[in-house]
């Protein structure tokens, strides 16, 4: 791997091998959101991100392919789980809403 080639923040990841694996990453992408290109997009850039910062590191533990698929999948859980939080808070304070009126 030369110099050049590797990521500054994560110097074990090259960007040949991240252009390698790009395209069988983006279909994980896309099954992780239904299938939905714009959602697989964002899920992508955000793992790059990910990657590129250096708050992801590889440090060859495992093979590259499966931690930058790892990567994507962490992103995915914490996309989709905030909604689901969201929805959650909200019917609990309905509730709550509705049983204050209940009782007077």
């Amino acid at each position: 791997m030369k110099d050049h080639d590797v990521l500054d923040n994560n110097p074990h990841i090259s960007k040949t091998a991240l252009e390698d694996i790009h395209g069988e990453l983006f279909g994980w992408s896309l099954s992780r959101c239904g299938f939905d290109n714009a959602v697989a997009e964002d899920l992508m850039q955000q793992a790059y991100v990910e990657l590129l910062s250096g708050r992801e590191k590889f440090d060859n533990q495992s093979a590259l392919k499966t931690f930058v698929f790892g990567v994507v999948h962490n992103v995915a859980r914490s996309r989709f789980r905030q909604p689901v939080r969201r929805q959650r808070l909200w019917d609990r304070y309905r509730s709550g809403l509705r049983e204050s009126f209940c009782s007077s």
